[in-house]
């Protein structure tokens, strides 16, 4: 069952401009998608509660300071939403050509990339082959990182390694 509701955006001054703010309400119905697009597959969404927290997300600390960690499934609905607005960011800088659009593009790409490896690396024993058919026709999708720092790098080369 659809049920309309309230968008509770997470990007800092989503209402500083309007693209801001069509990136944070595009961002939270692609979560939306991706729940109804498992809605459709053979194999029932997992009870997430009982998921083992293996995604390393260095973008988002706890209260302590320490990168989060999400289960396989969070991730892959996570890497759907990057993946998606890998491309809007794409479009938004081919129009605007700003060093802001394109700083938020660099910024997707990168999560989209730690997120795609974080899965390889942790969550192919844990994923059922329907959604790792959508992980992998995500990645034929997704707008490659570039241009990143060394600590970028590193965090990519890290995400490689299982948690």
């Amino acid at each position: 069952m659809d049920v309309g509701g309230v968008i509770v955006s997470g990007i800092p001054g989503a209402f500083e401009s309007i693209e801001t703010l069509a990136e944070s309400i595009y961002h939270e119905s692609l979560h939306a998608k991706f729940y109804a697009v498992e809605r459709q597959l053979n194999e029932p969404t997992p009870d997430l509660a009982d998921d083992q927290l293996v995604v390393r997300v260095p973008w988002q600390q706890d209260l302590d300071g320490k990168p989060q960690r999400w289960n396989a499934h969070r991730a892959l609905d996570a890497y759907y939403v990057y993946v998606h607005l890998g491309v809007l960011r794409s479009l938004l800088l081919s129009r605007s050509r700003s060093e802001r659009d394109l700083d938020r593009l660099r910024r997707v790409c990168f999560r989209a990339a730690y997120l795609n490896r974080q899965i390889e690396a942790t969550c192919l024993n844990i994923i059922d082959a329907e959604r790792l058919a959508i992980w992998r026709w995500l990645d034929g999708g997704r707008v490659r990182e570039f241009d990143l720092s060394v600590e970028g790098r590193a965090l990519l080369e890290d995400a490689r390694v299982a948690a």
